[in-house]
């Protein structure tokens, strides 16, 4: 069959490429080296061709291709930075429609509280295309409470104040 080539060092090849180190710097090279890299899954050179899509470093921008990209390693655990990268594709794009991010959001409020504090804001002022939904923020304020973020333990007790139910809300201001 084919031979195998080391993602790693075409990676670090392009790298060079990308700097100037060793070689001329050029952008075109660097991303085909990326390319070649990523075909092979060497992750840390997709999610390169990813950000030369977005930027159109060697390559014509392509948003929905860096997209896709970028969507194929967001559900992986430890990867916050896809997920910032999705956000930040989502805000400044015109292809892309904002509720795109709407899982990737959730998958990562099940366990991060900025990303809990960014949904329940999401549902209060219909942010990334979702409708405004008391139902849907209050149940992720509590998901969020129960996870012990400050705030929204706040949050919490604040809202059983309101509706006058001084034990829960002693309960959420004693934690």
């Amino acid at each position: 069959g084919r031979a195998y080539l080391c993602p790693m060092a075409q990676h670090y090849i392009a790298k060079f490429y990308r700097e100037g180190f060793f070689v001329p710097q050029n952008d075109s090279i660097a991303h085909q080296w990326e390319i070649a890299a990523a075909r092979q899954g060497y992750k840390p050179a997709v999610l390169q061709v990813a950000d030369d899509n977005v930027l159109g470093k060697g390559c014509d921008i392509d948003e929905e291709k860096a997209f896709s990209l970028y969507q194929k390693y967001a559900y992986t655990r430890g990867n916050g930075s896809c997920l910032e990268k999705i956000l930040s594709l989502v805000e400044n794009s015109t292809k892309i429609t904002p509720v795109a991010a709407v899982p990737y959001i959730a998958m990562y409020a099940q366990e991060c509280a900025d990303e809990t504090i960014r949904l329940c804001d999401a549902f209060h002022h219909a942010k990334y295309g979702l409708p405004i939904d008391a139902v849907q923020e209050w149940a992720w304020r509590r998901k969020g409470a129960n996870m012990n973020i400050p705030s929204l333990m706040k949050n919490m007790a604040e809202f059983c104040e309101d509706k006058e139910e001084w034990k829960e809300a002693y309960k959420w201001y004693k934690k």
